[in-house]
This record gives structure tokens, C-alpha cells and sequence, in this order.
């Protein structure tokens, strides 16, 4: 309140602070400042999008319509209607079946987190000393490994193995090194496995770094490690073909157990009516949610998008069908909205294609879904997954998830600022020739704007 005294009246002025208060304004000229002058700016493409959760306000945007490749963010948009269809009770199965031709059928579900010690039970009760013949019902998701966009390089990363009815151990296989004093160290696996390793690797009293290479077009049996150890290790090598290390174990466990196949004959056959369960292998669907949106498991994420399709559609499940998914249900949701390119469900293809503004809008309308926060309390947040070592001063002010690629770094979720408001956040930056750590750290400085204006 101030007196002013206008031709000899005192009037008295009533001001509501509440209506001029600007503590409580977006920082938007700081941000804008930030990112426009940053170095990542001069070469390469930034785009972000951030909106207020409460009336869906966009509070900052920047190159919001540009398309670009989202990475592993990708994950958070693909899990949610994933889930719907398989349900937070789901449980990955693989189940054995006797017919009344004495043959016995092996049904998968492609369960990521089978393994072959969990075959190994199942096989002692098999009771049956004799079989004519083995089938697999392998009808579960596609036999499309490898997916389009994919590169090279992934195929021999062990964060990205192939996904297959026949997963097992994860897909991958670990070589562990024998004396590392040997000239050059050599390596073997703990299942005997027909793989060929062809070591170029040195002991070094400082190093300690390997590279693994593998060239299918020569002989994809064949893995070849290079590099320096200072101590006993392991590296892991995804495996080339899923169904031949499938029937390999599968065989050794017919021997383990005395069980006599007469045509000895695995092919793929779907399960026939007349059948009697003889014993089934399950493992819950939660582990796997944590895995994808926590750590950024892509093999998990991509099992999983398959997995909606062939429940959806009682088919075999694939991408192009869980793709159709995708796109009905955020046209549902978001009909005002250009579709967006989506190509796999863990972010890896090269082809996938987002704008921010679709992000946050997204964002805004998981948030109001029924499973929501559900959904919630299995996303990344600083001190773990992802953001195990970032954003820390953030504690739960901050559900994210992150996506990483050649060149290309995301970061997409919500954050509660200081002042308790909820945003949608979706920044993307591609392009870049920095260390990804630079890119990490503006990410991170964007999203302290954001919770401490």
C-alpha cells in the first residue's frame, strides 16, 4: 500500500503483489541465452520443448518442430502402450508339451531373462527317457534379428544383441581370459560353445581396454579380440545366431539327462491341440520394465514391443505390428498431432524420426492416464539407471529418461521445479563432434534451469 496525493487528496492504492510477483516466471531469457550461445549450438542441431503439466502451456521452445532422431528416449513413448497390452502381471513363459506321438514340443515365449540353468531344471522334469522327435513352437515374435536402421556396428555390440523366439542368457556369451601373462592372452567360455576366438590382446601393467570385432560376411562363427589387460576379465559377445545356440543347449541337456531322441530331428512346428504339459519356466514382466526404463536395456525393450504385438493380435508378433500399435495409440490421444517415424521400440534404428513439441505433448498425455503412476515408479531418477551419477541434487524433482547414439544425445520426462510446478521436458541434440559427457553436462544444466528458476 502507498499514499499519492493528487490536487489535495490523499488516495490510498491498493497493489496485489500476487499479480506483479515475477519469482515465480519461467526462466525463458536464460535459458534462451544458455543454449543460443553455447558451442554446441555453432554446430549442431538443438532442439528443445518444455511445457507446463498443469494447463499444457509451452513455457520454452526451441527448433520444436525440427525432426530428429530421439535415441533411447524413444523407449519411454514405446513402453507405456506396450504395458497396456501386456499388463504389469505379465510373465515371459516357456513351456514343454508331450504329444501322443511321443514327441516332445518346447513352447517359447521369448523370455528375455531365460537361462540355461533355468533350461537345465525344466530338463530334469521332462520325465521321458525316450522322444521321437523335438519341435520347437517358435511362432511367439518374428525372425527379423536385425532391424532396419540398425548399423553395423550394433551387431556386435553387446548392449544390443539380436532379439529372437530362442533368447536365452540374454543372447549373449561371455569369453573370459585365461593366463594374462600369455603372449597373446587367450580366451574361452564357460559353455563350450562352437565359437572360434582369435586374441591380438597384450598384458600391459596400465591398460586395460579390449575391442571385440566379428565379420559376418566372412564367417560369423569366428570372434576376434584385441586390446590390453592388467587383470583377469571377461568380454561379452552377442551371439550370431540365437537358434542354433538354442538347439546346442537343448541338445546338451537331452544327453544330461538320458533322454534318447529317436529322429533327433528340431525344426519348427506349431503346438498341436492334443498335448500334455509336462512343465513351464516363468519369469515376471517387472524386472523388465526396470531394465528398460532404468538402464536402457535395448534387448529388453525391443522383446517387449514385439511381445505387445503378438498378444494385441493373437499373431506372430513384430515391429511393423507393434509400430501400428504405437501410432493408433498416440493418434488416439494426440489427434491433432503429424505422425512421427518409429521404426523399433529401443530407439537403436537410425531411422527413427521426433520433434520435442510431439514429445511433451506425449508427456502431457501419459500423465494423465490411469497407470500413470505406475508407470512412474519404474522411470529413472537421479541415483539410478541412467541417472545413477547425474542431477543428483534433484533427488525425486526429476523422472527422465535418457538415449544415446553416435552423434546424437536425448533426455525426455518430467521435472518438478523448486516452486512445485510439473514439466514436460524433451530436449533433443544431434549433429554434435563433442565428447558425449559435453553434451550430457548442457543437458543437465538446461534441466537445473528448469527446477531452480
Amino acid at each position: 500500500m502507498f499514499l499519492k496525493k493528487t490536487t489535495g487528496i490523499f488516495f490510498i492504492v491498493f497493489l496485489s503483489f500476487n499479480l506483479f510477483d515475477f519469482s515465480f516466471a519461467f526462466p525463458v531469457d536464460k535459458l534462451d541465452s544458455f543454449i543460443k550461445n553455447s558451442k554446441l549450438n555453432e554446430t549442431s542441431t538443438i532442439s528443445v520443448s518444455i511445457k507446463n503439466i498443469k494447463d499444457a502451456k509451452i513455457v520454452y521452445r526451441y527448433n520444436d518442430k525440427k525432426f530428429l532422431n530421439p535415441a533411447s528416449s524413444l523407449k519411454i513413448f514405446t513402453t507405456y502402450p506396450t504395458l497396456e497390452i501386456l499388463g504389469y502381471d505379465y510373465q515371459f513363459t516357456t513351456s514343454f508339451y508331450k504329444d501322443f506321438e511321443n514327441n516332445l514340443y518346447i513352447k517359447l515365449g521369448a523370455d528375455p531373462y531365460l537361462t540355461f540353468e533355468q533350461l537345465k531344471e525344466a530338463f530334469k522334469k521332462v520325465e521321458n527317457s525316450d522322444f521321437n522327435a523335438v519341435y520347437f513352437d517358435d511362432y511367439i515374435i518374428d525372425k527379423q534379428e536385425f532391424l532396419k536402421g540398425w548399423m553395423q556396428e550394433d551387431e556386435i555390440d553387446s548392449n544390443t544383441p539380436k532379439v529372437s523366439a530362442y533368447n536365452l542368457d540374454k543372447n549373449v556369451i561371455k569369453f573370459y581370459t585365461k593366463d594374462i601373462s600369455a603372449s597373446p592372452v587367450e580366451f574361452y567360455s564357460k559353455i563350450n560353445y562352437p565359437v572360434t576366438v582369435t586374441s591380438e590382446v597384450l598384458y600391459d601393467a596400465v591398460k586395460n581396454k579390449l575391442e571385440t570385432n566379428r565379420y559376418n560376411w566372412d564367417n560369423p562363427y569366428v570372434v576376434n579380440i584385441k586390446g590390453y589387460v592388467n587383470k583377469p576379465t571377461y568380454v561379452v559377445v552377442p551371439l550370431s545366431n540365437m537358434k542354433r545356440y538354442f538347439t546346442y543347449c537343448v541338445n546338451i541337456l537331452l544327453k544330461e539327462n538320458n533322454i534318447n531322441v529317436k529322429n533327433g530331428v528340431f525344426a519348427s512346428k506349431t503346438l498341436p491341440n492334443d498335448v500334455v504339459l509336462l512343465t513351464q519356466i516363468k519369469n515376471p514382466i517387472e524386472p523388465a520394465i526396470n531394465d528398460i526404463l532404468q538402464k536402457s536395456n535395448n534387448f529388453t525393450s525391443e522383446t517387449l514391443f514385439k511381445l505387445a504385438s503378438s498378444k494385441k493380435y493373437d499373431t506372430t508378433g513384430s515391429d511393423a505390428l507393434s509400430v501400428k500399435i504405437f501410432q493408433e495409440f498416440y493418434s488416439k490421444l494426440m489427434k491433432s498431432k503429424n505422425k512421427v517415424i518409429v521404426h523399433d521400440g529401443c530407439g537403436v534404428s537410425r531411422n527413427n524420426m521426433m520433434y520435442t513439441d510431439w514429445m511433451t505433448d506425449a508427456l502431457l498425455v501419459l500423465y494423465k492416464e490411469k497407470n500413470f503412476d505406475k508407470f512412474k515408479e519404474h522411470m529413472a531418477h537421479p541415483g539410478t539407471g541412467t541417472l545413477k551419477y547425474r542431477l543428483s541434487e534433484l533427488q525425486n524433482g526429476a523422472y527422465l529418461k535418457t538415449g544415446t547414439l553416435a552423434h546424437v544425445s536425448s533426455i525426455t520426462g518430467y521435472i518438478t521445479s523448486q516452486d512445485g510446478n510439473i514439466y514436460a521436458a524433451a530436449i533433443i541434440t544431434q549433429g554434435f563432434n563433442q565428447n558425449s559427457k559435453e553434451v550430457k553436462a548442457f543437458e543437465d544444466k538446461i534441466i537445473r534451469l528448469i527446477y531452480s528458476k
